[in-house]
């Protein structure tokens, strides 16, 4: 039983919202100041979550953290959010950390299953400001109990055993006798019958909770962590190689799990990857209009071979999550479609290109981190010549990556913002009637869509926040921009140790 669930944590870790990484991290703006937050979520539930907020130039007077769980509900035959703050604890305050200049930290308890709001509000001057920020939380972690403690647990309990049985029977025996002396051989006789009695009470007190155990580790296994059921399909139409990805879950097409909602722009993010990492595609599948569970995207002149696939969704619930598959891309898997049909393709969509006219530039780069090394992730765009040249949106925001391990066991999704969902967040900042958490969309203190200028050097950079990977091994890091209308996607490696 213990290495069926080792063996299902295995298929879990690959199929949460990031994969095989539990922290989620955003970087915004508080008084109209860089701010980073980080959540380190649990994997257990009940779990605590670590959240740690740094200021990069300011001092709050308080600061306020509340872990808000929301439910869907169903009302007047519409979903919606239920639960929301009325249920939520009281607000924690965040402690400083001594030695940090102006980094607070808090521990929250995360009671339920679920999308949640880490719901931070900053006090200055008398005036407050709200951030929310969207995690799941989910049970995805089971340890594996070893041969050796197993063995020490089991000798343990069975010297509780007989030690508690021995002190029945001594307590039966002589807890009545002034000198020990007055001890007759007919009440040695009876305890005799006890010490038997005591040890049967014994057995079924531990026959009734092995069975209390049973039913918890059910409903935990119950709860734990299962993603969409998807299936994947290629199709040709005489001029297009079109992906198939069709959600098969019972629950999702009941309408027990909520519909999917557009993060960014887009119903679904589709990260296509090649087992040689060599090239990486950034899709977008769009809903088909004939079946509710089908989306459909074109596949890009790449070659054949065996790729991975990433999706992430976002669910009207708040909750993000992201499905694995795999494909084998070869002529003889792809099927005719009788019924002809020409898909448009999405200008966002993108592939590793022979030739560019643009590239990106890892600034301060290393070929090796350390497991605890905060990864600084800027980067500066530059044409062939290298000039500095602007970078220009790309998906609302100005640039996205992409972290996997070469076991394809760890993937990780990036914005300038961080790696939480910003559909999320704009669904709980609708909820407390905020226009919109202060986002840097270049991951720059002073940057935004609006005010970007027109200065070449200045807005060629580009800034994810710094991440902590804990597993080593051998990493591939995909950076996305736009310039002059072509996007660029640049490939880096690097590799973590545990010194």
């Amino acid at each position: 039983m213990k290495l069926f669930l080792f063996n299902l944590l295995l298929i879990f870790n690959w199929l949460i919202a990031d994969i095989g990484h539990l922290n989620y991290i955003f970087e915004g703006k508080a008084f109209d100041k860089p701010i980073r937050i980080i959540i380190k979520t649990p994997g257990v539930v009940p779990g605590l979550a670590d959240i740690i907020v740094k200021s990069f130039d300011q001092d709050f007077d308080k600061i306020l953290v509340t872990p808000i769980v929301w439910k869907e509900a169903n009302t007047n035959g519409r979903n919606s959010l239920g639960n929301g703050p009325q249920g939520a604890p009281p607000a924690d305050i965040m402690i400083p950390i001594l030695g940090e200049r102006n980094t607070s930290q808090a521990e929250l308890w995360l009671m339920d299953f679920g999308a949640y709001n880490i719901q931070i509000e900053f006090f200055k001057n008398n005036q407050s400001e709200i951030i929310n920020i969207p995690i799941n939380s989910i049970a995805n972690q089971i340890t594996p109990m070893t041969k050796s403690t197993s063995v020490i647990l089991f000798l343990l309990m069975v010297l509780l055993i007989a030690g508690l049985s021995n002190i029945i029977t001594i307590g039966y025996r002589e807890s009545t006798l002034i000198n020990i002396a007055d001890l007759d051989s007919k009440t040695i006789q009876k305890s005799y019958y006890v010490q038997f009695l005591s040890l049967i009470f014994i057995c079924f007190v531990l026959y009734f909770g092995n069975n209390w155990w049973k039913i918890t580790e059910k409903s935990f296994m119950k709860n734990l962590f299962k993603p969409l059921d998807n299936q994947v399909n290629i199709i040709n139409n005489d001029k297009q190689n079109i992906l198939q990805i069709m959600i098969t879950d019972d629950a999702w097409k009941d309408g027990r799990i909520s519909d999917f909602i557009p993060d960014h722009g887009k119903i679904m993010h589709l990260y296509l990857l090649n087992e040689n990492f060599e090239q990486l595609c950034h899709l977008h599948p769009k809903r088909s209009s004939k079946t509710h569970g089908l989306f459909e995207v074109v596949i890009p002149p790449i070659e054949y071979g065996r790729y991975f696939i990433y999706i992430d969704v976002t669910l009207e619930s708040g909750s993000n999550q992201t499905l694995k598959n795999i494909i084998e891309y070869y002529p003889k898997n792809i099927k005719k479609q009788q019924d002809i049909y020409y898909l448009k393709i999405d200008q966002d969509d993108s592939f590793i290109k022979e030739r560019s006219s643009y590239y990106f530039k890892w600034l301060n780069s290393s070929k090796t981190y350390n497991i605890n090394d905060e990864i600084n992730l800027n980067f500066q765009m530059l044409d062939t010549l290298n000039r500095p040249t602007i970078i220009e949106p790309y998906i609302q925001m100005g640039g996205h990556g992409a972290i996997v391990d070469s076991s394809g066991t760890v993937f990780i999704h990036i914005h300038p913002i961080g790696t939480i969902s910003m559909a999320s967040q704009e669904l709980y900042d609708k909820e407390y009637n905020l226009q919109k958490s202060e986002i840097c969309y270049f991951g720059l203190p002073d940057s935004s869509i609006k005010d970007y200028t027109e200065d070449s050097f200045k807005n060629s950079f580009l800034s994810f926040p710094p991440i902590i990977i804990d597993n080593p091994g051998k990493y591939f890091l995909w950076i996305q921009g736009k310039s002059n209308n072509e996007i660029i996607t640049q490939k880096f490696e690097f590799n973590i140790i545990n010194e």
